[in-house]
């Protein structure tokens, strides 16, 4: 379900479960992550590039979504 609040980590068929209820700006993402996970990417994070060291805390999944396959 749908909050309006971040989500920490969600799988590939949640995300597709809860799709229509997504912005669209945050709804091309999803599909370019689910298309990466398609192809074989272990997982996809998707978070804003405005915090403090961006893209050092995503990869400590301190921040953002982490969309896998699990």
């Amino acid at each position: 379900m749908l909050t309006g609040k971040p989500i920490s980590k969600i799988s590939a068929t949640e995300v597709k479960e809860v799709l229509p209820g997504i912005g669209q700006g945050m709804s091309t993402k999803v599909h370019a992550a689910l298309e990466a996970l398609n192809q074989g990417v272990k997982e996809v994070l998707i978070t804003s590039g405005l915090g403090k060291q961006p893209i050092s805390a995503a990869l400590k999944h301190e921040c953002g979504t982490v969309v896998t396959n699990e």
